[in-house]
This record gives structure tokens, sequence and C-alpha cells, in this order.
């Protein structure tokens, strides 16, 4: 049986949700176009190539790509964790981390890439409406290719934040 406590907090959860996906807008019914299996429910599934700038691929071979709004709840809860993220990328050969911003991206945007750890040079800057992303934050993890080798949309729990950290560190991902 769920406690007051948590249940309260499984309904701020569902809020903070909620209105990241209404941070991205008009940008939604664009979204809602490309979704063609409960797969494609988070906007993208593994296996699928995301369409980044070349710049992206530049260095190493797979990217931490960490889509992120300085103004999403979700996006500032999960700050401490996404920099943790980024550590654990900077540390593992053949990873580079970036994070991708509107195309008008203030100054907040800049704040929160340094936040967790990221450079200005790692801060990309495209319209997102190009993006089949449902909801911020959302992290994959893709190789030089565009290719999707992991998906994690939205606040990930802590089962999740596992599997995120275990995915820098799988050397079976075949690269």
């Amino acid at each position: 049986m769920e406690s007051r406590t948590e249940k309260l907090l499984g309904r701020a959860a569902m809020a903070v949700t909620l209105m990241c996906v209404a941070v991205l807008g008009g940008t939604a019914a664009v979204l809602s176009s490309h979704a063609r299996s409960p797969a494609a429910a988070v906007g993208y599934a593994q296996g699928e190539i995301v369409d980044l700038p070349a710049t992206v691929y530049s260095e190493g071979e797979l990217t931490l790509v960490l889509i992120a709004r300085s103004s999403c709840g979700a996006s500032q809860t999960g700050r401490p964790f996404f920099a943790q993220l980024i550590a654990r990328a900077s540390r593992v050969a053949g990873i580079r981390a970036v994070m991708v911003s509107g195309r008008n991206a203030r100054d907040d945007e800049d704040r929160y890439a340094r936040a967790v750890g990221l450079n200005e040079a790692a801060l990309v800057r495209m319209e997102l409406s190009h993006l089949r992303v449902k909801e911020v934050p959302t992290v994959l993890l893709v190789d030089r290719m565009g290719r999707i080798r992991y998906v994690q949309s939205g606040l990930p729990d802590n089962a999740q934040q596992i599997n995120l950290l275990r995915a820098l560190d799988d050397t079976s991902v075949d690269r």
C-alpha cells in the first residue's frame, strides 16, 4: 500500500512530466504524426536513426545526447543525475556528450549545459521540431552513424538511472 507521501510524489512527477511535454508546445502535434508503433511512443526506438548535425558525430564512437530545457521542471530535477551521467561518459573512451537545445537557446540553456558539465562546444542548437522528441528530458546514446543504441525519455527513475549508467559502461555495445 502506497503511503500518502509516495502518492503525492507520484502525482508531482506526473505533473512535472506533463509540464515538460507542454513546454514543447506546437512541436507535440508535429511529433505525434511520427508515432508508428508502441515502441515509438517515446519518439525514438532503439535501432532507429536520429538526424543530428554531423558535428555531433565528429568525435568518438558513441555520442550521449541530452535533450533538455532549462525551463522544464523535470530537466531541473534531473540535473544532478545528468551531471553524473555526463561525468561518467567523459571517463569512458570513445564516448562524447552533447546537449541539444533550441535554435534560439537563451543564456539559461548555456548555464544548464555548464551545470551538467558541458562546455559551449558541446551545446548543439537546432530546431527541436526536427527531432521526434515527445518529452524532455530525453537521453539518447547513438553511434557515429546516428543509430540509436539506447533511449531514455522523460525523467529517469532509479532503475532507469542505473540502466543508463550501465549502458555507458557496457562493453558489449556493438560499436
